[in-house]
């Protein structure tokens, strides 16, 4: 049963999104469960339930036909009347409801505790090392977050110019997270990934995903980048999610995109070799 329950829960969820994707595609996003999905999840929830009950059903009925007869007792057992008092009931019952309306109670005070977040001007750290900067920039990379409060800087070295950009999350909703599928690393058409390869890196003890971009001008240029989820860094996207959890629990909402970007003028090893030294340099305030 629990098998079959687990199976129910992935299938459920695979309807729901095919559902809305389907239903958006086929009306230009006008139908109604595009906006809403969470009520047609609610009544695809409640089907499943139905389902699952009527095969806990079945099964218990199967189990009982199969049980073998108990063998006629030598001794007659002593029947016993309950002894469990109204005062009993009215305790589970109390109980019962209180377990009900505890989980959307919790919900309400977190949200209520997070409340909308405050402006936020992220801190770049100044130029140290032969690093100079930050410098205000108009480059036309800029990293497709929706919701982040975007700031960027430009930091310059030996005629390398390092681009450094944060995107910060004071509180997440929906159509408004660090982690979803409509984020990207470009911005089109200004920056376009050739590739979908995502090659992770190791630095200053922190792990960085590289992806590699073209301009509409066909310069190529690299990117490193990782999150930063409740005061947590990392570069695993499920992480990031489950640390999100952890931030709720601990009332720390904020959550970041870093990134840092170069020119691939030369040679890629010496643009990630510029990278690198830049994040040596600062990883502290990173």
């Amino acid at each position: 049963m629990v098998a079959i329950a687990a199976l129910a829960a992935i299938l459920g969820n695979v309807i729901r999104v095919f559902v809305v994707i389907y239903l958006a595609y086929k009306t230009r996003m006008q139908h109604p469960w595009v906006s809403d999905h969470l009520a047609f999840g609610w009544w695809l929830f409640g089907g499943v339930i139905l389902v699952l009950l009527l095969v806990d059903v079945l099964f218990s009925r199967r189990a009982a036909d199969t049980t073998p007869a108990p063998r006629q007792a030598a001794v007659a057992p002593v029947v016993q009347e309950c002894q469990r008092t109204s005062a009993y009931r009215i305790v589970v019952a109390v109980f019962a409801a209180v377990l009900v309306v505890s989980g959307p109670v919790v919900a309400n005070l977190v949200e209520l505790r997070n409340g909308p977040g405050l402006p936020h001007t992220a801190l770049f750290p100044a130029g140290i090392d032969g690093w100079t900067g930050p410098v205000a920039t108009t480059d036309s990379w800029t990293p497709q977050y929706h919701g982040a409060i975007v700031e960027k800087q430009a930091y310059y070295k030996d005629g390398a110019a390092v681009l450094l950009y944060v995107g910060r999350y004071a509180q997440q909703q929906q159509g408004s997270e660090l982690i979803s599928d409509i984020n990207s690393i470009a911005q089109a058409p200004q920056w376009q990934l050739p590739d979908s390869r995502v090659s992770p890196k190791s630095v200053a003890g922190l792990t960085v995903l590289e992806r590699r971009m073209l301009s509409q001008q066909r310069q190529e240029r690299i990117v490193w980048y990782w999150y930063r989820v409740a005061g947590v860094a990392t570069s695993n996207r499920y992480l990031a999610k489950l640390l999100q959890v952890y931030g709720l629990l601990l009332n720390k909402t904020d959550a970041s995109l870093v990134a840092v970007a170069v020119d691939v003028d030369t040679t890629e090893r010496q643009a990630r070799q510029q990278l690198r030294d830049f994040i040596d340099t600062n990883r502290p305030f990173l």
